[in-house]
């Protein structure tokens, strides 16, 4: 999705060398009106996002299970919550600007890594991988296409990686997804109006695939393919308020039906620069296939279910990180990052 320039910052407090836990102090991400949560955890947040080419905590777990092998410890394990701040405006000629407010988001992230041996290692995550969550007034031009719309996806994402001469490895990685979609809109019933309410809640399974090259104790570089399937909601429901009698007919109660919701792929690809044991600088870039998401598929026929065609385009996003341990308690992660 189309965003600006995001600012990143958040600070790390290293409780011990096998076990990193987050404190959030700063750990927010900036976003337009958003849909893929692409910082995911709050070392991911710190360095906007830019995780493919790192191998330092188990955050590996979320961006590249194949890094996981070269993690300095052989178990690891972090946990935290990043907040979401996020705004989306209509500009119509010749009319005022219209704001949509977004209550702020929380979104906790958990993952674990563990090196089985010099070759195997495996890892596992749970994170918020896509939402949104946008509320207009009642009375705004476009109360008729939506008034407010929700939507939370979930993952748990087992990995395991290969490890090969000490320098390279790939992964693959399973993606459970979990979500609900709420959607309310008003409708035009004469001389009052209306409101529709959609609601639904389902899973999904998609796959992750990853490699991750050391070529020194300096330089590294990582790819993923993320395929994210299908979201399918099943026994969602429809539901009219405020309907007139003499409009009943035009809107009929609808039988419960199944969403299918195409979540889009991605293609990252990176490399980081350690200058030091306390200074590493990355940068990656990535591809997202949207279009996959440009339309919502109904089981059934459903009147004023919500908005179908979403018109989306496909997306190329630049994110750039650095890491400082700036004393040996504590980590200062920053990043920048854009998306067309």
């Amino acid at each position: 999705m189309p965003q600006p320039i995001s600012p990143y910052f958040c600070i790390v407090k290293r409780t011990s060398t096998a076990t990193i836990l987050y404190i959030l102090i700063a750990a927010t991400e900036l976003l337009g009106g958003g849909f893929e949560t692409n910082t995911k955890t709050v070392s991911g947040t710190g360095m906007a996002g830019a995780q493919v080419a790192i191998s330092q905590t188990s955050s590996a777990a979320v961006f590249n299970p194949a890094a996981i092998g070269f993690l300095p410890k052989k178990m690891m394990f972090s946990a935290g919550i990043s907040g979401i701040i996020s705004k989306t405006s209509y500009f119509e000629t010749g009319m005022e600007n219209y704001n949509s407010s977004h209550p702020s988001k929380f979104l906790p992230a958990f993952s674990a890594t563990l090196q089985i041996n010099e070759m195997i290692s495996a890892g596992l995550a749970y994170y918020s991988s896509f939402g949104y969550h946008h509320r207009w007034e009642d009375t705004w031009p476009g109360r008729f296409v939506t008034i407010e719309s929700e939507l939370a996806v979930n993952a748990l994402q087992p990995s395991v990686s290969f490890t090969f001469a000490e320098m390279f490895a790939v992964s693959a990685s399973a993606l459970l997804h979990n979500g609900n979609y709420e959607h309310r809109k008003a409708l035009a019933t004469g001389a009052n109006e209306g409101e529709a309410a959609l609601n639904g809640n389902g899973s999904g399974m998609g796959f992750m695939l990853g490699s991750f090259l050391k070529y020194n104790e300096n330089i590294a570089a990582g790819l993923t393919i993320k395929w994210n399937g299908h979201l399918k909601l099943k026994n969602s429901t429809l539901a009219y308020s405020r309907i007139p009698a003499s409009w009943q007919d035009f809107y009929p109660e609808a039988e419960p039906f199944d969403i299918t919701i195409r979540l889009p792929y991605c293609i990252t690809a990176g490399g980081s620069i350690t200058f030091s044991e306390d200074l590493i600088t990355t940068a990656e870039i990535s591809y997202a296939g949207w279009k996959r998401l440009d339309s919502l598929y109904f089981s059934s026929p459903v009147t004023d279910g919500g908005p179908v065609y979403l018109r989306l385009n496909n997306s190329l996003s630049g994110r750039l990180g650095v890491q400082y341990a700036f004393i040996e308690e504590f980590i200062l992660k920053g990043g920048v990052a854009y998306e067309v």
